[in-house]
C-alpha cells in the first residue's frame, strides 16, 4: 500500500457565523454538543441556537450559509391536511429551507402579496421575521426528519417543487416557507464495492482519509487526501468554503473502522456535499477483504 501525504499548514480563514464548523470542531474533540467561543461570531451563533430551540422538537438545527436571492413562485396551502408523499418517505433524508415567521395570518398574507410583486425574500425575512434566522435572510440550513415541529417538517419534506413559498401554521405562528433543497441520506460503500469503483472510475471520485498521521505510517491507500479529524480547526474552513474539496464531486471517506469517517460524512453533508459515501469497515475491512498487503 502506498502512503498518502498529510495536509498541513493550511491557510485558516474566518469562519464568520458558521455553526457547522464550530459544531464539527467540538465533535472532533469528542464533545457531543456545539461549543460557542467568545468571538465576534458569538451573537450570530447564539441567535442560531435560539431559532433551533424555537422550531426543533428533538435537537438543534444545523445552519447553513445564507442562500442567494430567491425568486419563488407563491402558493398558499394548508399543509396540515396533507399526507407525506411516498417519494419523501422513501428517499428524502434532509431538506434545506428558508422561512419568515410572523404571529398573525394577516401579516403573513401582506408579506405574500409583497413577495408576489417581486420583493426579495431574504430582505423581507430580515425586516419581518421573529425567528433569529431572519438575520440570515430566513435561511435555516439543512435539517433532517424529526428536527422540526410536525407541520413544518411535513411542508419541507413533502414539497415537490423547490423555491415555491407555502404558508404554514404551527404552534409558533405563521411561516412563509420556501424549500431550497432536498437530498437523500449519506450512502455507504463496502470494501469490495470500493475496489470496483477504484478500478472502473477511480479518477472521477474524491477520496478522503480522516485518520491520524501515525496511522498512515502503518497502512494507507493511494489517492486519498488526509484530513485528520482531530485537526479540523486547520482544514474545516477550507472544506466548507469549497477550497480543498469539490462539493459537486462524489466523495468517499475512510478511517480505520468506519466510525470517524461517518462523522466526517455528516459534516460534509451539512456544508453542502451532495454525493458522500462512507467506506464501511474502513481500511481494516479493505485490508481483510480486498488487499491484505
Amino acid at each position: 500500500m502506498a502512503f498518502v501525504t498529510p495536509v498541513s499548514g493550511l491557510r485558516i480563514r474566518s469562519v464568520a457565523s458558521s455553526l457547522t464548523f464550530s459544531t464539527f470542531s467540538a465533535l472532533s474533540s469528542g464533545i457531543n454538543k456545539p461549543s460557542v467561543s467568545k468571538t465576534p461570531s458569538t451573537t450570530s451563533l447564539r441567535s442560531s441556537f435560539q431559532c433551533s430551540r424555537h422550531l426543533s422538537v428533538q435537537k438543534s438545527i444545523w445552519y447553513g450559509k445564507s442562500s442567494a436571492k430567491l425568486a419563488p413562485k407563491l402558493i398558499s396551502v394548508d399543509m396540515s391536511q396533507r399526507a407525506m408523499t411516498a417519494r419523501a418517505e422513501a428517499s428524502i433524508d434532509s431538506a434545506r429551507a428558508s422561512h419568515i415567521l410572523v404571529s398573525g395570518e394577516e401579516q403573513a398574507d401582506e408579506i405574500l402579496a409583497r413577495l408576489n410583486k417581486g420583493e426579495d425574500f431574504a430582505k423581507l425575512a430580515r425586516e419581518n421575521s421573529s425567528c433569529p434566522s431572519g438575520m440570515k435572510g430566513g435561511d435555516l440550513g439543512w435539517f433532517k426528519r424529526g428536527m422540526m415541529v410536525p407541520e413544518f417538517e411535513q411542508a419541507s419534506f413533502e414539497a415537490s417543487n423547490l423555491n415555491k413559498v407555502v404558508k404554514v401554521k404551527t404552534q409558533f405562528g405563521w411561516h412563509l416557507l420556501t424549500v431550497t433543497g432536498q437530498r437523500a441520506g449519506i450512502g455507504a460503500v463496502s470494501a469490495e464495492e470500493f475496489k470496483k469503483i477504484l478500478d472502473e472510475r477511480g479518477d472521477q471520485v474524491q477520496l478522503v482519509d480522516v485518520r491520524e498521521e501515525d496511522e498512515l505510517r502503518l497502512a494507507s491507500l493511494p489517492g486519498f487526501i488526509n484530513l485528520p479529524l482531530t485537526q479540523a480547526e486547520k482544514w474545516a474552513p477550507e472544506v466548507e468554503g469549497g477550497v480543498l474539496l469539490d462539493k459537486s464531486k462524489e466523495t468517499i471517506v475512510m478511517c480505520h473502522h468506519g466510525m470517524r469517517s461517518a462523522q466526517m460524512c455528516g459534516f460534509l453533508e451539512r456544508v453542502g456535499f451532495d454525493k458522500v459515501k462512507n467506506l464501511t469497515g474502513g481500511i481494516n475491512a479493505y485490508s481483510n477483504n480486498v488487499d491484505p498487503s
